[in-house]
């Protein structure tokens, strides 16, 4: 099922802004109904060292298709014309299908760290069948991660990039594939730091590892989140769209989607703001109503 028809604009390299208005017209449809599709997970997380060396791994992975049926509503059309930031983002098209061709394809090459403090491997993958521009999907994710507002302000962490085995996994899919990976997409890892101060063990055991259980977990008979298996797993349908709470602004709406959910996979909470017309932190849900909140879409935001 394809949303929309884009007009493709010619790539131009840009910083990302830090804040930028973007018409965004999602048109109403009728809410056509319920799709099925059968998909469960247990992911493997891959632990790396912290110089991991590259790796030819950017051969496109199955994501297992068995098990229960797992509704997702059908969402509107993408009826605006693609534009430039969204070229940067990654997006070649707005045409998002609600169910991929269930493998993965990983971005290519590796990065060096540029960051102070440990260093933080990420995969960056992309389920096959979505207009996403690997190249420039992965520039993206990592100039969002490593900038002075994220998770490593002040020198507390630093990202680079690998098509190897990672610490963390940031996965595009289509919207049943990522609800299938990521069915609890809001329950934070538990780690040993606590939610405050999250830091990983900077050098961690280089063969891969088994998935650790949940601790704690509001799931105890489940499998381990997605946070706990160190993926961040994002709909590929929002990061076209936009989220409701951000209106207009659809960059700063994607900066939330990878902060927020980075920051689960670091320990931290989801929570909550009720002050009027108080920047919200990056951990509210600002998927549902944020009033009388302003959205925020930094750990650290020294400017918004």
């Amino acid at each position: 099922m394809a949303l929309g028809s884009p007009r493709a604009i010619p790539l131009q390299g840009r910083k990302l802004p830090d804040r930028r208005g973007m018409v965004i017209i999602v048109v109403g449809a009728f809410v056509v109904g319920i799709i099925a599709g059968g998909m469960t997970t247990l992911v493997s997380r891959w632990v790396a060292h912290p110089d991991p060396g590259p790796s030819s791994s950017a051969d496109a992975t199955p994501v297992p298709t068995s098990g229960p049926i797992i509704p997702v509503d059908l969402y509107p059309p993408i009826t605006r014309e693609l534009d430039t930031d969204d070229f940067v983002a990654g997006l070649s098209g707005l045409d998002i299908v609600a169910l991929g061709e269930g493998t993965l394809a990983v971005v290519p090459g590796v990065s060096q760290p540029e960051g102070e403090g440990p260093t933080h491997w990420i995969r960056v993958e992309v389920e096959d069948g979505l207009p996403l521009t690997l190249d420039a999907l992965g520039v993206y994710v990592l100039t969002v991660l490593n900038d002075e507002r994220g998770w490593g302000a002040h020198g507390r962490m630093t990202f680079a990039r690998t098509d190897g085995a990672a610490e963390i996994r940031i996965i595009f899919a289509s919207p049943v594939t990522a609800s299938s990976l990521c069915p609890r997409p809001h329950e934070a890892a538990v780690v040993d730091t606590g939610p405050v101060e999250p830091v990983f063990d900077p050098n961690p055991t280089p063969e891969p590892s088994a998935s650790p259980s949940p601790t704690g977990s509001a799931f105890p008979e489940l499998a381990p989140s997605c946070a706990e298996e160190g993926m961040v797993v994002i709909d590929a349908y929002r990061w076209a769209a936009g989220l409701e709470s951000f209106g207009e602004d659809r960059i700063n709406a994607r900066v939330y989607l990878l902060n927020h959910f980075l920051g689960h996979v670091l320990g931290v909470p989801d929570t909550t703001c009720s002050t009027e017309g108080e920047r919200a932190s990056v951990m509210v849900d600002h998927e549902f109503d944020i009033d009388p909140c302003l959205p925020g879409s930094w750990p650290n935001p020294v400017t918004f």
